[in-house]
């Protein structure tokens, strides 16, 4: 999907290529075709010297630091359509991506400062965000969509005060929620996206978060969303389409937000 592209690293399949590598035209480098065990792993020192590397329709080993050692220069890499199961997540990292690759382990290490600025993670078998993502604390975007989430636990990620856009996107997420109860500071982001998932019931009220101006939940199951005026005070746009909202509720949301000139999405339909 389009939106998946939230990295520096795009990777396009316009036409079939059957060579093993191509360089692009930017020096970066695509590798298709590529199949890669534990037992022969060092044939990746073969693209040591790129920054950016691709791998696409490819097997790889887990990329645990041992092995990461042959990609030394390595630090915006993606796999897509292809096999890696495990992936750690070294400082030097700038920009990761990881779509469609049986993604089930990424590994953050927690005595380690770190330098990733952007994550995605499309259409793999993770089933929570990984552990230890509040320790990637320059982490300015961070997208998940197609994955086996149901739950987010919003303590970890208010310590990623760098954060602009979240997007967690047309899984299986039905809760959010803080298990310390206590205030979510998001002082950096702009743009909340939370659509296509099992949400029946979300609560913005304890959000701090001044400079948000896009909110999409659309395509949940929503009949109210908890928010308060003064949590998202430049709030430009807000989506609720497609979501069985309560008509007493949406009637007065509408009018709050009519008052601030918020731009309000919603397909509701209600005869007051």
């Amino acid at each position: 999907m389009s939106q998946a592209c939230c990295l520096t690293i795009i990777i396009c399949l316009f036409k079939f290529i059957s060579t093993e590598n191509v360089e692009n035209e930017d020096g970066n480098f695509l590798i298709f075709n590529l199949n890669i065990t534990s037992e022969n792993s060092e044939q990746l020192s073969r693209f040591s010297n790129y920054t950016t590397i691709g791998f696409l329709n490819s097997s790889l080993p887990p990329l645990t630091e041992q092995n990461l050692q042959h990609l030394a220069q390595t630090v915006n890499f993606a796999c897509r359509d292809g096999t890696l199961k495990v992936f750690e997540i070294l400082p030097r990292f700038k920009e990761l991506q990881f779509h469609s690759c049986q993604t089930t382990n990424i590994t953050i290490k927690s005595d380690r400062s770190y330098e990733l600025n952007a994550l995605a993670i499309v259409d793999n078998n993770i089933t929570e965000l990984p552990e230890n993502l509040g320790l990637l604390t320059k982490l300015e975007r961070l997208y998940g969509a197609e994955t086996l989430i149901e739950h987010v636990e919003m303590d970890e990620l208010s310590k990623l005060v760098n954060l602009k856009q979240l997007y967690l996107i047309d899984s299986r997420i039905k809760t959010i929620s803080s298990a310390s109860q206590s205030l979510i500071v998001m002082p950096s982001l702009k743009d909340l996206k939370l659509s296509g998932n099992q949400l029946a019931m979300v609560s913005l009220a304890k959000w701090d978060a001044p400079l948000v101006e896009k909110i999409s939940v659309r395509n949940n199951q929503l009949q109210i969303v908890m928010l308060m005026p003064f949590n998202f005070p430049k709030l430009k746009e807000l989506d609720l389409s497609n979501n069985p909202l309560d008509c007493f509720w949406r009637r007065n949301l509408k009018q709050a937000m009519d008052e601030r000139k918020v731009e309000l999405w919603e397909n509701t339909i209600c005869s007051i």
